[in-house]
């Protein structure tokens, strides 16, 4: 058995983050609605929500959700859930990309968190986390000819090889045996339980061509289009589930949509004409001989996942609502207070303060920056079938003018974003083409880019006429006017001036594409753009001639993420988004500043002139930036202490500790005591003799008034 074992002292529990911080303030809290990408329910019964930037937990009596993302989290995560000797539940959550992403652990249910390095085996390759109910740690490596299984009993500091499974898993299922099965749109694969390392192919019923699984008792059974079946080891063949749950009237597949089961029983949701919505919901109970209709035409779109909770409890996520439950599967209830997920895209704001705001669910819902009343729904609506809706931003124009614009083309409101219209352009479909730019010049006049022509409209954006037409030689993206009324324009190449009835003019060629433009409100000779060779590469320029010289700051050093937005403010401040943060660079400047927002994700910004910079969040949470403020040190992270190394391999320093007395034990990752002593805390910070213990750690104090742990591992 080849093994992988941790050789590295980390500890990641609070962090400050040496960084600045505008001060931001709440617009409007995040909207209603969201995505949830994966729950899982862990035997100790808490229940872990992933929200792609967002992780958060809640028990079955609490009320309200706890966001316990690990400091510095930025990516999109996958995470698995098991108990510990400790009490507490091992959560571990891995997050990046195929070619470079972290594993975070915690062993206090996401209190504080540590880091395991990544085998090398996993490096640059598909990766996936499962967690069984005795504490195992299953991980499944994407190989060249299939996926090869690691076995880990020490919470992932070290992995053994446990055989291989020919697809990586979208869904791994434990039954009470404790034997594990690989679900995929093409195979399933089981696992024996104990420490059988053999996997064996199951053939899934017949006649079916989609399925989804859950676990059954001591078997497991799936939901197809044909119906529901159990499988049974004394035969090894499938068997019906009581009758077909599927109505004889429905001529096409059903799409099953999620399934879950406890104690025998079994709920199944299914879409009969597939477009996400009025799902159907059906229950059958142990004992029972036929499916008993539950719940039917619930607008319900997207659904994610559907998880069996206690005796006649179940769970399930959607589009529609983040985390529901039920205990009849027709009535559903949000699960507690404060989870928001993934709800609005890039949203705009008016000089009346009107905020406009397209969500994923399919709609755009509108509201008053000072109004403390719920968002209200516009009565455009796109149906969605993928949970990925056809909007993607909103612009103000002026006064009550709005552009909606969608991945088909562009509508447009003069009432305030309370009713959108289709716009037209001549020779071109009802919905022009997908815009890659949207500007408005001084007198209201919108300028957009469309893959095939640089569009203009006088009437808020109900009809457009062409200005340019797009060519592989030049295409005009951008739009910017300086105080002399000179019109720059970014081009596929660089800038140009275009003055009336006329081509525009090149004065600088960059060789990329023009993303963002700016002009000086009080300068003529002041310009910058940003161009970009990719999401991950991109330069800042700025002119202070008119734009006969250019300086260049290259920033794809500076962050390795995506670009989400990027946007001048009217001092001619530069400001980026990315999963990192928000990134900003004073004009005159070359050191761009991080911005920490509560560990969330900016995924729009938008300069307002008397307004101020306006952030839209991936949590829905629209901000105002008061940009004449700044915060150095921003601390961030769900516990209070951290561990720090010393000369002496044998102690650590621990600090964030109140002052006086405290008793400290060390325990190891069985839950045994190695190691008790007593300790001064000096400034907040303790010497704690941890000997020659390697691996996984925890460092339990004790005080008069309360008790607190931190985690470390370390490796001999």
């Amino acid at each position: 058995m080849h093994t992988f074992v941790a050789c590295v002292l980390f500890v990641v529990t609070s962090i400050a983050l040496s960084a600045q911080s505008l001060s931001w303030s709440p617009l409007r809290s995040g909207l209603d609605g969201g995505l949830v990408d994966e729950f899982i329910v862990s035997p100790n019964g808490s229940i872990y929500a992933d929200l792609d930037y967002t992780f958060a937990r809640i028990n079955q009596s609490e009320k309200q959700w706890t966001d316990i993302t690990p400091l510095l989290f930025r990516q999109r995560m996958r995470m698995a859930v098991c108990p510990t000797p400790f009490g507490a539940d091992l959560v571990v959550v891995y997050a990046g990309t195929s070619q470079d992403f972290d594993i975070h652990f915690s062993t206090n249910g996401g209190n504080s968190w540590g880091v395991i390095p990544v085998p090398e085996i996993a490096r640059g390759r598909n990766f996936r986390l499962f967690g069984r109910s005795d504490g195992t740690l299953f991980g499944f490596v994407e190989m060249e000819n299939n996926v090869a299984v690691w076995k880990s009993l020490d919470f992932g500091q070290s992995f053994g090889t446990d055989g291989s499974v020919p697809k990586l898993p979208e869904q791994v299922l434990e039954d009470s045996e404790r034997r594990l099965y690989v679900m995929t749109s093409t195979e399933i694969t089981m696992r024996g339980g104990g420490d059988s390392d053999v996997w064996t192919p199951l053939q899934p019923p017949a006649g079916t061509t989609h399925w989804t699984g859950a676990a059954l008792g001591g078997t497991i059974a799936v939901a197809t289009e044909l119906g529901a079946f159990r499988y049974e080891f004394t035969t090894q063949q499938w068997s019906p589930v009581a009758d077909g749950y599927a109505p004889a009237t429905y001529s096409t597949p059903l799409r099953i949509c999620a399934a879950g089961s406890h104690d025998g029983d079994m709920v199944v949701v299914y879409d009969n004409d597939g477009d996400g919505r009025d799902v159907v919901t059906q229950k059958f109970e142990n004992g029972a001989t036929s499916w008993e209709s539950v719940g039917e035409g619930q607008d319900a779109i997207g659904f994610r996942d559907l998880i069996a909770l206690g005796s006649k409890t179940l769970m399930l996520s959607s589009l529609a609502a983040p985390l529901v439950s039920s205990t009849n599967g027709a009535e559903w209830q949000a699960l507690g207070d404060g989870l928001r997920a993934i709800s609005v895209l890039r949203s705009d704001v008016s000089s009346s303060g009107r905020i406009v705001a397209p969500t994923v669910l399919g709609d755009v819902q509108y509201s008053q920056v000072s109004s403390s009343e719920p968002w209200q729904l516009s009565d455009v609506r796109v149906p969605t079938t993928v949970g990925i809706t056809a909007f993607e931003e909103a612009r103000h124009i002026r006064d009550d003018q709005w552009l909606l614009i969608t991945r088909s083309g562009m509508t447009f409101s003069v009432n305030n974003g309370e009713s959108f219209a289709a716009a037209t352009v001549p020779g071109q479909p009802v919905q022009p083409a997908f815009p890659l730019g949207v500007d408005v010049a001084p007198d209201g006049t919108v300028f957009g880019a469309t893959p095939s022509d640089y569009v203009r409209s006088t009437d808020g954006g109900a009809t457009w006429t062409v200005v340019v037409p797009s060519s592989p030689q030049l295409s005009v993206f951008r739009s910017a006017w300086s105080v002399d009324g000179k019109m720059y324009v970014g081009t596929n190449r660089g800038i140009a001036v275009l003055e009336s009835s006329s081509m525009p003019e090149p004065i600088a060629n960059f060789g990329e594409p023009v993303a963002e433009l700016w002009c000086s409100p009080t300068d003529p000779q002041q310009v910058s753009c940003i161009t970009v060779e990719s999401q991950r590469n991109f330069t800042l320029r700025r002119s202070n001639d008119g734009g006969v010289t250019w300086s260049t700051l290259s920033l794809g050093d500076w962050t390795n993420e995506t670009l989400w937005d990027v946007e001048f403010d009217g001092n001619g401040d530069f400001y980026y988004a990315t999963a990192d943060g928000l990134y900003y660079i004073k004009a005159n400047e070359t050191d761009p500043l991080l911005d920490i927002i509560d560990r969330d994700v900016v995924v729009s910004l938008r300069w307002k002139a008397g307004r101020g910079l306006m952030a839209t969040t991936f949590r829905g949470d629209v901000l105002l930036a008061d940009i004449t403020t700044s915060v150095v040190n921003k601390a961030a992270g769900p516990s209070p202490l951290s561990l720090l190394t010393t000369d002496d391999p044998q102690r650590v320093m621990v600090k964030g500790l109140q002052e006086g007395a405290v008793t400290y034990e060390v325990v190891d990752i069985m839950g045994r005591t190695l190691i008790r002593g007593n300790s001064d805390v000096v400034d907040g910070m303790s010497t704690v003799y941890i000997g020659s213990i390697s691996g996984v750690y925890l460092v339990k104090f004790t005080t008069q008034t309360e008790t607190s742990t931190v985690l470390g591992v370390v490796a001999r």
